[in-house]
């Protein structure tokens, strides 16, 4: 009998213990997006010094935004390079239901540049990676001129 009160006991000491002090909010993580491109078709002889890209986007998925409700550039567009601090992020700002990114690089995109943008999915929207399109890329020379580039968009949902 003694063995059971003590057992009794402990199973609810154990239990108190696990609540955690009570008062306090669970952390939830904000579901997010991830969609990559990649300009694989880019040569030695390319110079690519600026990408204009437009995503489509469903309802209910934002750039990340500073406490002040504007757009966090560095937030929503990471440059994967091996010269990261030249790349220069002009402009990303949603339009209808589209995002548009532009992107500049004085000293040359690389082959194997990337471009990963994050984005936020609002608490009751349920995207997937099907919603989201490469709907226009632009990749301009030194001089402005347009260079022919096919890009690629993964779009990882987490």
């Amino acid at each position: 009998m003694k063995n059971m009160v003590m057992l009794a006991l402990g199973c609810l000491m154990l239990a108190l213990c696990s609540c955690g002090g009570g008062g306090g909010t669970a952390s939830v993580s904000t579901p997010t997006v991830t969609a990559v491109i990649k300009t694989s078709a880019l040569t030695t002889a390319q110079t690519v010094a600026g990408i204009h890209l437009t995503i489509s986007v469903p309802s209910g998925i934002t750039p990340v935004l500073n406490a002040d409700g504007s757009i966090d550039k560095a937030a929503t567009v990471q440059i994967e390079s091996s010269a990261p601090q030249d790349h220069k992020i002009t402009d990303v700002k949603p339009l209808d239901s589209s995002i548009i990114i532009q992107i500049d690089q004085p000293t040359g995109f690389l082959a194997n540049d990337t471009i990963t943008i994050h984005l936020k999915i609002t608490p009751g929207s349920f995207p997937t990676a099907s919603d989201f399109k490469l709907t226009a890329f632009k990749a301009v020379d030194l001089n402005g001129a347009t260079l022919d580039i096919t890009p690629t968009l993964t779009t990882t949902i987490q």
